[in-house]
């Protein structure tokens, strides 16, 4: 679990950048590899990724190698997650490896924010008058 500048970490401020390296080794050939990583919450799926859902094709694994999930910023309410690691083949349910909820994560809260999360937002203000005559 990787900030922004590469570091390892356990927490992360929400809507920070995120990434997830999972270095793996093949024992054997692995001709149609999928890759999954599923969030939860209290035991509950938030959020899952997979390269199958995600329509990416993945070359064939052999030997050593690995792969990363990046998120350029990740939204998730504040609290505490634990990720689960798949490694697949063929489909998504053909499973090699399971880490099941293995990694913890704890989400905090941006600085400056109201509730839980801050969302993407973007403020205009425009000036539609602007002749206010003043008396001294």
């Amino acid at each position: 679990l990787l900030d922004r500048a590469g570091r390892a970490v356990t927490s992360i401020v929400s809507g920070e950048a995120f990434t997830i390296e999972v270095d793996y080794e093949a024992f054997e050939v692995v001709r149609q590899p999928i890759f999954r990583v599923d969030f939860y919450r209290q035991g509950v799926l938030v959020s899952g990724s997979s390269t199958a859902y995600d329509g990416i094709a993945v070359e064939p694994l052999e030997g050593t190698g690995s792969f990363c999930l990046g998120f350029e910023r990740l939204f998730l309410s504040a609290g505490v997650y634990t990720l689960s690691i798949v490694i697949a083949e063929t489909y998504e349910y053909n499973l090699l490896d399971v880490h099941h909820q293995a990694y913890p994560l704890q989400v905090l809260r941006p600085p400056n924010s109201r509730g839980d999360l801050s969302l993407p937002r973007t403020w205009h203000h425009t000036i539609t008058g602007g002749n206010l005559s003043h008396d001294d």
